[in-house]
């Protein structure tokens, strides 16, 4: 009887994950798995029709704060009371708290429902930042189903004042019994019913406004009246990163303290954007020590309005984006006595690659780099050049692939491997220690590599196992290291971005 029981539960467990698996049948008419361009009302040209769908989508600014959709107030902003209330909740009821972008995809000739049975995932371009963000489900939420004239409306909210925006349908996991899917919005509901308020009560003003239910309430009032000066900047994905580690020791011996940090405040301007770049890489063990810190004021330029130079296939497709560019300026620095300093410049060019497949955009993204770096000798205990200077070349790559067998627990957010390269050639000798073998310090102006990769397994939206590998020298000291393992718990913003 227990042998019996064993293999009613294997076999149930089996039918469950099988089930789990399998994409659940579609209710009503299905929707190509197409992959649609949304328009920002600045640059109307991106509004396209998609071949083989007749669906359009559009970028809908608004601030929660200022109670302004698309720089109006949502009674200016919509006449229609339905529209405006399907708007007016879906934002309310999505995860962003300041203010963002409402994505409105127009389905012609499809049915609320069919569109309830896709997940929606989305690829877009910030005016926060210049990396490109890629957002599912458990990042920013399902979003809303509703009606329209035409047919269904998909709704949803991301948290970044979004210049371009692409998102992609795909059909969801509906036997999965830990999946939610899109909800139906008021128009696919009962529009004649009464929308609520705050307090819960029937109130025909509560599609007046978006402001958060407890802006008024304290402590959260002060992070609301201040929180335009950073919410959305930083807490961007890719905005900052990393693990200070601490390694007591009980009994005796020395606490291991590590630093594995990269920091990259941003603020857009016409043209741009400027940012405050900070790597800062250090270990209290001289055979793991990189030791070393760069910082400084950088200027990057990329494509927005027609960010694409090429794209294939869709939506299992290959694009090839423009290329951006990075001018920079700032000091490297070596922490750990003697304090070497380098004051640098540099100019660097990324071409992004970027493949979608099995259920997730941009699922490999691949960055070829070139640059040069020159600069002046501030400080050396060694006799160098006073003159620096150095080529660079590498790559830049990140895998994302979706759980499949674990999804049920970990949910759609993927596990991310992000990997970078450089290899600099010196045009003049410069510090240089080959720690991992044993050698002497030296001057030398021999080339120099550099390769990090990092494993990032998300428990939650917010919240991931992150194991990262580091291996060869960082200017200005060039201490050539063995592997450098560094693992741990990190807490991360929502979303990724394709580098």
């Amino acid at each position: 009887m227990t042998k019996l029981l064993q293999h009613i539960l294997i076999g149930a467990i089996a039918v469950f994950w099988f089930e789990a698996l399998v994409a659940a049948p579609i209710a009503g008419q299905e929707i190509p798995q197409k992959t649609l361009p949304c328009a920002n009302p600045e640059s109307a040209s991106r509004l396209l029709i998609k071949k083989q769908i007749n669906a359009s989508c559009e970028v809908i600014p608004f601030d929660r704060l200022q109670n302004k959709i698309n720089k109006q107030a949502p009674d200016d902003a919509y006449a229609d009371v339905v529209e405006r209330r399907d708007i007016v909740e879906s934002i309310k009821s999505s995860k962003v708290l300041i203010s963002g972008s409402l994505l409105r995809v127009k389905l012609a000739g499809y049915s609320p429902e069919s569109c309830e049975a896709y997940d929606w995932k989305i690829v877009a371009q910030g005016k926060e930042s210049p990396s490109v963000v890629i957002y599912g489900a458990s990042d920013v939420g399902a979003g809303m189903c509703g009606k329209n004239e035409s047919g269904a409306t998909f709704l949803v909210a991301i948290p970044l004042d979004a210049i371009w925006a692409e998102i992609t349908p795909f059909i969801a996991r509906n036997h999965d019994p830990m999946h939610k899917g899109p909800s139906a919005a008021p128009s696919a509901q009962n529009p004649a019913s009464s929308p609520k308020n705050c307090n819960g009560e029937d109130d025909p003003s509560a599609t007046s406004t978006i402001e958060p239910c407890d802006r008024n309430d304290w402590p959260v009032r002060w992070l609301y009246n201040t929180a335009f000066l950073f919410y959305n900047p930083f807490t961007q994905p890719g905005s900052a990163q990393g693990t200070i580690s601490v390694s007591p020791v009980l009994g005796g011996g020395s606490q291991k303290l590590s630093y594995d940090l990269q920091f990259n405040p941003i603020v857009h301007i016409p043209g741009g954007w400027i940012g405050l770049p900070v790597t800062f890489e250090k270990d209290s063990n001289v055979k793991a020590n990189l030791d070393s810190l760069t910082m400084g004021l950088s200027y990057e330029v990329r494509f927005v309005k027609t960010p694409n130079w090429a794209i294939v296939g869709d939506p299992d497709r290959f694009t090839i984006r423009k290329p951006q560019l990075q001018f920079r300026i700032g000091p490297e620095l070596a922490p750990t006595s003697p304090r070497d300093l380098n004051l640098m410049g540099g100019i660097t060019l990324r071409v992004p690659f970027a493949f979608s497949f099995h259920r997730q955009p941009s699922s490999v993204t691949f960055f070829p780099v070139l640059g040069i770096e020159d600069g002046q000798n501030i400080k050396s205990h060694l006799v160098v050049s006073d003159t620096i200077i150095r080529g660079v070349a590498g790559a830049d790559a990140s895998f994302r692939w979706p759980f499949d067998l674990t999804h049920n627990f970990f949910g759609d957010k993927p596990v991310t491997i992000d990997y970078s390269y450089r290899m600099r050639w010196l045009a003049n000798d410069e510090p240089m220690t080959d720690v991992a073998d044993g050698g002497s310090e030296i001057v030398s102006h021999r080339r120099h590599s550099y390769w990090r990769s990092s494993l990032n397994a998300p428990l939650s939206a917010n919240f991931q196992f992150k194991l990262t590998v580091q291996h060869g020298s960082l200017p200005p000291d060039f201490r050539i290291l063995d592997y450098s393992l560094n693992l741990g718990l990190t807490f991360t913003n929502p979303g990724t971005t394709e580098h």
